[in-house]
């Protein structure tokens, strides 16, 4: 007789089989899916910029708009390590001057002082003042300072005063406003003059300039680094006359932006008086500027 197969052995073994067959391809699947995985490039975010880079960007940007308004420029405060807050100033191109005035342009950005320097800022920075600060008060002015002490306190900082050219940029912006505001005549709301005093920084925010830069007109007249020549009253404006001088103890300086002292034509950003560096008066400030690598 045939002997009878044994059925039961025989399903076993062919569940066996057919099990090791679907682990051996479960394993080449995986295999093959990590390699694909491995293969493909993770795609990598584009970086983020800083608010301060973002604005860099864009003032360095800026000069190339076509036809661009001073309301174009949106104001950039920074604080910068020291404490002192600085507006930016993007690049541009403005008439430097009154009747007409001539063309003067920044191929690079610019940071200036928001307020003029105060007495709280010159104490905790270490400023020298031989004289003392006239009409105390630490949100107030330091004044009664000389050229000298203004330049080697802006020094101190890593930045300098600023040439006269940067701070009427700074205060008329590429529409060469006649006031920092515009050209409304000026008004208590608008500037400290007048009167018989200082006042606090900040104290008329409606009269910042397009930049942000509070009192370019009025408050204290404010030092700059550019000298100005004797022999010539009027413009074209050259650059000779800004930082490049060698008799200190002579050169008259540029004197910017009127006073509480003034009344309000001499508030005009193109309003320019000079002085002899060692003298100090109680309505005589400054601010100081430095450009984005220093």
């Amino acid at each position: 007789s045939t002997p009878t197969a044994n059925i039961t052995a025989s399903i076993e073994a062919f569940r066996t089989d057919q099990a090791q067959t679907a682990t051996e391809s479960h394993f080449r699947d995986l295999t093959m899916t990590a390699t694909l995985w491995t293969d493909t490039p993770t795609p990598t975010a584009s970086p983020t910029l800083t608010p301060l880079e973002a604005a860099l960007e864009r003032a360095y940007a800026f000069g190339d708009l076509e036809n661009p308004t001073n309301g174009d420029w949106q104001p950039f405060v920074h604080l910068f390590e020291d404490g002192v807050p600085m507006v930016l100033v993007p690049t541009g191109c403005f008439r430097m001057g009154s009747e007409d005035g001539h063309e003067q342009c920044f191929d690079r950005p610019f940071w200036i002082d928001q307020t003029e320097v105060t007495q709280a800022q010159f104490a905790r920075l270490g400023g020298s003042n031989a004289n003392g600060s006239c009409y105390l008060g630490e949100n107030r002015p330091e004044t009664c300072l000389t050229w000298f002490e203004a330049r080697d306190f802006c020094e101190s900082r890593g930045a300098q005063l600023p040439t006269e050219r940067e701070w009427e940029y700074a205060a008329r912006g590429v529409e060469s406003w006649v006031y920092p505001w515009g050209n409304e005549a000026p008004n208590a709301n608008l500037a400290i003059y007048s009167r018989g005093g200082t006042a606090d920084v900040l104290s008329v925010p409606d009269g910042n300039s397009w930049v942000g830069a509070a009192d370019m007109a009025g408050n204290v007249l404010e030092w700059t680094s550019t000298t100005y020549d004797q022999l010539r009253f009027s413009y074209p404006y050259s650059l000779n006359d800004e930082r490049d001088n060698t008799d200190l103890s002579v050169n008259h300086r540029v004197l910017r932006g009127g006073s509480w002292f003034n009344d309000g034509d001499d508030l005009r950003a193109a309003y320019r008086y000079r002085v002899g560096p060692p003298v100090q008066f109680n309505f005589l400030g400054f601010r100081c500027a430095r450009f984005p690598d220093s």
